[in-house]
């Protein structure tokens, strides 16, 4: 009971922050202007991102499936597809969840250790920082003077100035935990032999163990290359999600394929924030971005962050339901074969 409570609390906080964004990307908006924005829209320039969405996440099991095999376990591609888009659809219940809910859902389907998976899903986590990493260069390269004031400006200055201001308040109870890690440390050494008999111990060894293990499976892939590859063309589709969407609306139809890099910046950074989906965070960048460097009405700009995250949302949600239906179904259909024998 008190779990469910704590989580019930956990799901309306974050989604209360997502609102109170939301309600602040919206104020001031002449409500008439931002629905006429809707009127002419291409339709097809939306629905067409789809196809790319959809191969994204086929991407991204096969790739998982590459990380999982030198680890020596035999996976489904399209049972590793269903845990990725369980996975998506759990992140707009909880932020960042669907890491864990993905690893759950392989475990359960391929009998793949849990602590094994997580290490993997860090491993292609870190590829895709990476990449993110690597977005934001080319877009500096190529539009410095364009793109690199607003970033400096509104992102990079501000999250510098709040880690220096947390760090400098912080350094006195840095230097206890220091004291403390140390002292934790030195205990361990000295009764290492008795702590090591401790169940909770070895239950905490073994899963760090099966983590680290997830982690090197990169170290020990045969097939490096494939999955580089493959990082690169689940980047792309990415970056074709982010860019095809100006073509629907006039007032961003003039923007080009450098610009569609940077809202894939920009939405990757969003995505990251602790909030359902990056609701309200990803609506305030992006039409934030829109209005202060390509010079979009306030009601233009969040339309456009709307259809962006909106039509993708709505395609996520619906292609997680319909994994959880499949397996549901397929579960108990295995459930009634043995019972029949």
């Amino acid at each position: 009971m008190k779990k469910y409570l704590l989580n019930t609390v956990k799901f309306f906080a974050f989604l209360s922050v997502g609102i109170l964004l939301l309600w602040l990307a919206f104020r001031g908006v002449k409500m008439d202007s931002f629905l006429n924005s809707f009127h002419h829209i291409k339709i097809g320039w939306i629905i067409l991102p789809f196809l790319f969405s959809f191969s994204a996440f086929w991407i991204r099991a096969f790739r998982w499936q590459l990380l999982i095999e030198p680890l020596g376990y035999s996976t489904s591609l399209l049972n590793a597809y269903h845990a990725v888009s369980m996975g998506y659809f759990a992140n707009f219940a909880f932020p960042r969840i669907g890491e864990i809910t993905r690893c759950g859902v392989l475990n359960r389907t391929d009998k793949v250790p849990f602590d094994a998976l997580i290490g993997t899903v860090i491993t292609e986590r870190i590829f895709d920082l990476l990449m993110l990493l690597l977005s934001v260069v080319i877009v500096f390269v190529i539009k410095i003077n364009f793109f690199g004031s607003f970033l400096t400006q509104n992102i990079f200055q501000p999250m510098w100035a709040k880690m220096h201001a947390m760090f400098s308040s912080l350094w006195i109870p840095a230097l206890i935990l220091v004291a403390l890690f140390v002292a934790m440390i030195a205990v361990v050494i000295m009764f290492k032999h008795r702590i090591k008999k401790i169940t909770m111990v070895q239950k905490m060894h073994a899963l760090v163990k099966g983590i680290l293990q997830g982690l090197l499976s990169f170290r020990h892939m045969q097939k490096k290359g494939l999955f580089l590859l493959h990082t690169f063309l689940l980047w792309f589709c990415y970056f074709v999600m982010s860019w095809l969407p100006f073509y629907s609306m006039e007032a961003t139809s003039h923007l080009t394929a450098i610009d569609g890099l940077f809202m894939l910046v920009l939405s990757g950074l969003a995505i990251t924030a602790p909030v359902q989906g990056g609701i309200g965070v990803f609506h305030a960048l992006i039409s934030f971005a829109l209005v202060s460097l390509y010079g979009l009405t306030k009601e233009e700009a969040l339309a456009f962050s709307i259809i962006l995250h909106e039509s993708q949302s709505i395609f996520y949600i619906l292609l997680g339901i319909i994994s959880f239906a499949f397996l549901t179904l397929k579960k108990n259909n295995q459930q009634t074969i043995l019972s029949k024998k």
